[in-house]
């Protein structure tokens, strides 16, 4: 009994242990337990939130999926299409390949072509060549005849006559009168335009300050000075014209050749309605003690009167205005007349300003003719030319680059070859503030100087 006893309080002192230990670790483990519930939560947490995230990422995906099926349907199509365009393209260089084999047979065609076109072209400026050759020849001949018609009207004595019919209404005689009234001076003119102005010389305007224009029927009409060109001696005037009245047609001066006929007609000493004929003397004659300018020279005789009256030529149309002439004691047949197209230049201006300039280089010096040039060892190819002595200050020649010791041999493409050529060249072909260009040679060398011209 002892025994039994003993062990049952064994037994019991074990149990008693048991969960004494047992309530230890318990004890012990609850506390990590909570820890790893609290763990286990947080995972969860996790757990959920990933999953969250990766049905999002699942539904993008799905998205873009769909979107990239949509992309490659698009471009099994566009392939589609290319490869339809491919086709086309393949078509389109088969049939460039055929073109172009038929353009090489078209273009071996046209070489044909341009070739006998070429041997044409070369036929046909021969054939312009012998024309121009036979236009040359025919000039020639009409040039031939138009002397010979001169001679002709001549020869049969009623070119005068017909020149005097045709200027008759045309020209007037001037009566000019002082300030007092009293005749000073007896001049002649003519009608320049139907609008009533009238060509004088300058030297008969200013002899007085009244003017009475009488006209070949014997009309007379008061005039007044509107314009005067004392260098030139030229003038205009004003005046309301009789229905008699016509004007005359200037014709150009540069067609004149020497020998032509030529008929001044005007009021010699009072003689109204006067006609004396003759020839074109000489062409460009410089008379430096009377003017700078250049002048026709005639033997049709002019007389004092005869100033400011028409030189004509056989048509009947004014070549010239009748100037001076050389006293007949000292010269016989010495006439002169200012050109017609110094008046054409000057006329219009007087009409307008009443006043005319004259162009001016600004220099002085002499002409060199080839013997000159030759001795002076110049250029062979300069024979001869205008050597610059002196520059005048202020003139457009000493603001550029002409120097003294210059020779002028051309100006605009006009060669200097005689003594009056500048004085020619600038009135005839310019007019003040224009610039021109000029051809020198300095030191043995040809240059080109731009000189923008004055005014005299």
């Amino acid at each position: 009994m002892t025994s039994t006893i003993s062990t049952k309080v064994l037994a019991t002192i074990i149990i008693i242990g048991f969960f004494v230990g047992f309530g230890t670790t318990l004890g012990i483990l609850l506390p990590q337990l909570d820890a790893t519930r609290s763990d286990l939560s947080r995972v969860q947490e996790q757990l959920t939130k990933t999953t969250a995230d990766l049905a999002g990422d699942i539904s993008l995906t799905q998205s873009v999926n769909a979107q990239l099926e949509t992309e490659v349907r698009n471009l099994t199509s566009n392939i589609e299409k290319i490869q339809n365009t491919n086709t086309s393209l393949f078509t389109l260089v088969n049939n460039l390949s055929t073109t172009l084999s038929n353009s090489k047979t078209t273009n071996t065609q046209l070489e044909t072509d341009v070739n006998t076109l070429s041997a044409r072209l070369n036929s046909t400026k021969e054939d312009l060549a012998k024309v121009a050759n036979e236009n040359s020849r025919l000039t020639s001949e009409i040039d031939i005849l138009r002397e010979e018609y001169s001679k002709l009207l001549t020869n049969m004595g009623a070119d005068a006559t017909s020149v005097f019919l045709i200027a008759k209404p045309a020209v007037v005689s001037i009566s000019v009168y002082n300030s007092s009234g009293t005749l000073a001076a007896i001049g002649s003119g003519f009608v320049y335009s139907k609008d009533g102005y009238i060509v004088t010389n300058s030297h008969v305007a200013e002899a007085g300050v009244s003017y009475l224009l009488t006209f070949l029927d014997g009309s007379q009409v008061e005039a007044k000075l509107i314009g005067n060109d004392p260098l030139g001696d030229i003038a205009v005037l004003k005046a309301t014209l009789p229905t008699y009245a016509k004007q005359l047609q200037l014709a150009n001066s540069s067609n004149l050749k020497v020998g032509s006929p030529s008929f001044a007609m005007g009021s010699p000493v009072g003689l109204i309605g006067s006609i004396t004929s003759g020839i074109v003397s000489q062409l460009n004659r410089t008379i430096p003690t009377y003017s700078f300018l250049f002048y026709i020279q005639t033997d049709a005789p002019i007389n004092p009167g005869n100033s400011g009256g028409p030189l004509l030529n056989a048509e009947g149309k004014v070549i010239g205005i009748n100037t001076f002439g050389y006293d007949k004691n000292l010269s016989e047949g010495l006439g002169f007349a200012i050109p017609s197209n110094i008046l054409a230049r000057v006329v219009p201006s007087l009409i307008e300003k009443g006043t005319y300039q004259y162009p001016l280089i600004g220099i002085q010096g002499r002409f060199l003719d080839p013997f000159s040039a030759s001795a002076m060892n110049l250029s062979q190819s300069v024979k001869s030319g205008w050597l610059v002595e002196g520059i005048t200050a202020g003139s457009g020649a000493s603001k550029s680059n002409l120097k003294v010791g210059d020779i002028i041999i051309a100006i605009n493409n006009y060669q200097v070859t005689s003594e009056q050529d500048i004085s020619y060249i600038l009135n005839q072909y310019f007019s003040p503030n224009e610039q021109i260009s000029i051809k020198i040679l300095r030191n043995n060398q040809i240059m080109s100087i731009q000189v923008v011209l004055g005014a005299r």
